[in-house]
């Protein structure tokens, strides 16, 4: 398991593929470091390098319609939460 390995790089190609999507912003980076990491965060806020957690319930709990039993385990999936 590559752990640590590939958030970074799922982030990075974010960013890329997001400022080739979008020459004009890439175009106002150019070497400006602090418009760069504007950018970066911009990019891995857009397109979450991690898109599902996983979780233990720690008690019984009902959410909307569905009983999560205590030490069952549930996924929270947020890949699309960031974009409108």
């Amino acid at each position: 398991m590559g752990g640590g390995l590939s958030e970074p790089r799922d982030a990075i190609l974010s960013l890329i593929m997001g400022l080739l999507q979008h020459p004009d912003q890439l175009e106002q980076i150019g070497n400006d470091h602090e418009v760069f990491n504007i950018a970066f965060k911009e990019g891995a806020r857009r397109t979450s390098p991690i898109g599902m957690y996983p979780r233990r319930v720690t008690q019984d709990t009902i959410l909307g319609d569905t009983q999560l039993n205590a030490g069952g385990q549930i996924a929270l999936c947020i890949g699309a939460a960031n974009r409108s």
